[in-house]
């Protein structure tokens, strides 16, 4: 599949602007998909787990859990926890 640039840079200013809520202390998940506007946010959420691993995102462990909400719909959320 290609992309256009419009695409890739919209896709691209998508991941920083969560990489940034996550770093001021969100907790975000899959309902939080219209905000950013990314097609695939589970897509956004690999990609911040392999910059942590490369270092290229450093002091953060990107951690997530299964919630459930009123209607009985289980989600997974994630955050960054600070290291040591």
């Amino acid at each position: 599949m290609f992309f256009t640039e419009r695409q890739l840079k919209k896709a691209q200013e998508g991941q920083r602007k969560i990489e940034a809520a996550l770093r001021g202390g969100r907790r975000l998940s899959l309902y939080d998909q219209p905000e950013f506007q990314v097609s695939e946010m589970h897509t956004c959420f690999c990609y911040v787990r392999k910059k942590i691993a490369k270092g290229q995102i450093q002091g953060y462990d990107l951690c997530s859990a299964w919630r459930t909400n009123a209607n009985g719909i289980r989600y997974k959320e994630y955050w960054f926890e600070p290291r040591g």
